[in-house]
């Protein structure tokens, strides 16, 4: 019954990013809907010790690659014209944040 219960919540997850995702939101309002401190995440999996189990589900891998997706999607060498040949800037908080966010190794 509790793995039923854990797996009903991974695929509310995904339903709910699924739904967000529709909608085109920017990278970081789906990130602080669905991950932030008062997202979807943590309403569905408010003890620590489920919500490291979701990190480690097939439903935050799909999560985060609509997280990945989206965020590609935002980033500005995506709205580059031909004139431009700048590269973006790795200090770019975005840029410092999202790669501290990367999922465990070895997790697809």
């Amino acid at each position: 019954k509790c793995e039923a219960d854990f797996e009903a919540r991974c695929k509310q997850v995904v339903w709910a990013a699924g739904e967000l995702v529709g909608l085109a939101p920017t990278w970081t309002a789906f990130y602080r809907e669905i991950l932030g401190k008062k997202g979807v995440v943590r309403t569905l999996f408010p003890v620590v010790d489920e919500r490291l189990a979701y990190e480690v589900s097939d439903a935050h891998s799909t999560v985060y690659d609509a997280l990945t997706a989206l965020r590609s999607r935002d980033l500005p060498e995506n709205d580059r014209t031909p004139a431009d040949d700048h590269h973006p800037n790795p200090n770019d908080p975005a840029r410092r944040y999202l790669r501290r966010s990367q999922r465990p190794h070895g997790k697809r």
